[in-house]
């Protein structure tokens, strides 16, 4: 192999290792942390949230978005295992941003509409294994799923949906793979919920659906 290719690809994994270590305090993202997953190059960093304590989780990525540098601020995965967080509110990340969002949280409800406010642009994945409930004004997690353009793929279980609304997604531009499973209080799907999903390549539901509204799946 020619050797200024060889110290070409080590220079560039080398740069991509160093900008996504974490960052070299890490008492800012107390009580959370941050973590690098050392799988395949390139190593990313993310920030998981655990324990049963609660957490002001906007009081901390207001720390962070002032404590922290412009390239520390872009991260692979935010995942919440916390047990006594119980809403995600609007400008919760403030502009620390997420490729991926796993809520975990065992008392977390609800989510706001503006909740992914700061990393709309990059999120693509949302998962969850929370009781979320249904969304009321705006404190809903389709309208939050709708705020974020490039997401494609969400992921819900053992939610406390009974429904999913009208226009729920409708006309999302990125979704591909929906899955609403393991929820078995959801009975109804709402009109046009899933219509005019022009890159959808899969949903599945799985519960006592009951009702289907006009042009679901359309």
């Amino acid at each position: 192999m020619n050797p200024l290719l060889i110290v070409t690809i080590l220079t560039l994994f080398g740069g991509i290792i160093a900008n996504y270590e974490c960052p070299p305090n890490p008492d800012i993202f107390h009580p959370c942390e941050c973590l690098v997953d050392p799988g395949v190059l390139p190593f990313y960093r993310s920030i998981y949230c655990k324990g049963d304590q609660p957490i002001n989780l906007t009081a901390l990525f207001q720390r962070l978005s002032h404590e922290l540098k412009a390239d520390e601020k872009d991260y692979l995965n935010f995942m919440l295992f916390n047990k006594a967080v119980d809403v995600l509110p609007a400008n919760v990340f403030a502009d620390i941003t997420f490729q991926h969002v796993e809520l975990g949280g065992k008392n977390l409800t609800k989510v706001h509409r503006l909740a992914f406010n700061g990393t709309k642009d990059t999120l693509e994945s949302l998962g969850t294994d929370s009781p979320l409930v249904d969304g009321d004004g705006d404190w809903d997690v389709f309208k939050a799923i709708n705020h974020a353009p490039n997401i494609f793929f969400i992921n819900f279980a053992y939610t406390n949906l009974t429904k999913i609304p009208d226009n729920a997604l409708q006309s999302h531009p990125s979704l591909q793979h929906i899955v609403i499973e393991l929820s078995p209080s959801l009975t109804s799907i709402g009109s046009n919920a899933f219509k005019n999903l022009t890159k959808v390549e899969s949903i599945r539901i799985e519960g006592y659906v009951k009702d289907i509204g006009d042009e679901a799946f359309a």
